[in-house]
């Protein structure tokens, strides 16, 4: 019988940070062979520079899924992004990435946040992501988040989404 490791999801410290931006760096790169626009067409890495991952690690807001101490997801968890501003209360996932390797990661991601909004008693999750990326559009409508709105920030047209956490 082959041994299915388990995962773990805890905040992030700063050790973990080469193994996310190897995450990154790969899944850029699988953006590009896939021809999927997302990070690639963006200039991620110099939006989000290691100075942000090291202020978000310190601030408790960078999160790693792991299994058998290798880093195989991480994600940045917020309670207020400006590029919402409504004022309703509600979580923001953001920097959501996956090992293309490992199935199901996303899924025990948005999973997670749902059960964190819970405990905080916040019944809205949202996320954001590229407009033309219809691959990773259709994976979070089958997840639940509704399309909102569009918007436009430097090089980046992304599609607003969120879920209502019952």
């Amino acid at each position: 019988m082959k041994r299915v490791p388990s995962r773990t999801i805890q905040r992030a410290v700063i050790h973990d940070l080469q193994s996310i931006l190897s995450l990154i760096r790969a899944r850029i790169e699988w953006m590009n062979e896939n021809n999927i626009e997302q990070w690639n067409r963006t200039d991620y890495l110099s939006r989000f520079t290691n100075e942000y991952f090291h202020r978000v690690i310190s601030n408790g807001q960078l999160y790693t899924v792991k299994t058998d101490g290798q880093v195989i997801g991480a994600f940045t968890l917020f309670d207020y992004d400006e590029r919402w501003n409504d004022g309703q209360k509600a979580l923001y996932i953001h920097n959501f990435v996956s090992d293309i390797h490992h199935r199901g990661v996303g899924d025990d991601i948005l999973c997670f946040c749902e059960n964190e909004a819970r405990k905080k008693n916040i019944f809205l999750l949202r996320i954001d992501c590229q407009k033309d990326n219809k691959k990773l559009n259709d994976y979070y409508s089958r997840r639940g988040f509704k399309y909102i709105s569009s918007f436009e920030e430097e090089l980046y047209c992304g599609n607003r989404r969120q879920k209502r956490i019952p």
